[in-house]
């Protein structure tokens, strides 16, 4: 600061100067005042440039002091801004980390969401499938129970219990079992040869068992569909005397077809019992009852 004011005086004297040798070259009266200002500042000049290393320290020091304070001042700043940005940073890296966190942790609820319906759709299928056995299963056993007693029954009417206590072939049952038998067979199979007079003798003993008859048709009548006969599954009534001389009349569950009165025949069927038929000049004839549904032999 000295310093600069000795520059001044210095600059000030030179210009007091110049102008005093203006005013004695102009004669004006003026040239000693000025003369004596030059000198003046001219001393205060000496001056400063004596005090002005002194000053020039402290100016120094001042300055160093400022930009002392200065740089604390900056550094401060700085500190305070890279205080400030580390805040941030943190708060951004907390921020992202509780994101992160919120992420994981719907990640895990979505996760376990699924695996809980996964769970449900297994345990529904697995249920599904445990009742689609079940019913499989009683629906076979419901199947083979049906298929065991449709068998026993087929069983039963292909091997029926024959009543042998009971001759009459209209009181013992055998003729509508002989139906029933000879319905679930289909077919009445080729019949086995006997004596015919055997046979009317001890019916019993051929129950059961296809036997052929051989003789001339005495008898044939065709029973009308809606009648009481044909409701019970009879369509037609032959009568035949064998060679031996028995008569055998047969209840045929098929029409009698080309039969005709007079015509030799041979007929298979099933033996049920007798029947005392009565006669038109009195008396009554014993009649060997067969059942049969095939009568084109």
């Amino acid at each position: 600061m000295v310093a600069v004011l000795g520059l001044l005086s210095l600059i000030a004297s030179l210009v007091f100067f110049i102008i005093a040798l203006i005013s004695v070259f102009r004669k004006n009266g003026k040239a000693k005042k000025q003369f004596m200002i030059m000198g003046i500042l001219f001393v205060v000049f000496i001056i400063a440039m004596v005090i002005a290393p002194t000053d020039s320290s402290e100016d120094s020091n001042s300055v160093a002091n400022s930009t002392t304070e200065t740089v604390v001042s900056n550094n401060s700043s700085s500190n305070k801004e890279a205080e400030k940005n580390e805040k941030e940073e943190q708060k951004l890296v907390e921020k992202q980390a509780k994101e992160e966190e919120k992420a994981k942790k719907k990640a895990e609820e979505e996760a376990e969401k699924k695996e809980k319906e996964a769970l449900k759709l297994a345990e529904k299928q697995a249920k599904e499938e445990e009742e689609a056995k079940k019913k499989a299963e009683e629906e076979a056993k419901k199947k083979a129970d049906e298929e065991a007693k449709l068998k026993a029954k087929q069983e039963k009417l292909l091997n029926p219990d024959w009543n042998t206590t009971e001759v009459d072939a209209f009181e013992n049952g055998n003729l509508f079992l002989a139906l029933d038998m000879i319905e679930a067979m289909g077919t009445v199979p080729l019949g086995e040869e006997a004596d015919s007079e055997a046979v009317i003798k001890t019916p019993w003993n051929y129950y059961g068992k296809p036997i052929e008859f051989i003789g001339f048709v005495a008898v044939v009548e065709d029973f009308p569909p809606g009648s009481d006969v044909a409701q019970n599954g009879f369509l037609s009534d032959i009568v035949i005397e064998t060679y031996e001389g028995t008569i055998v009349e047969f209840f045929s569950m098929v029409p009698s077809g080309e039969i005709r009165v007079g015509d030799e025949v041979a007929i298979t069927g099933y033996p049920v019992g007798r029947s005392e038929v009565e006669n038109r000049m009195g008396g009554s004839f014993t009649h060997l009852i067969v059942v049969t549904n095939n009568v084109d032999q």
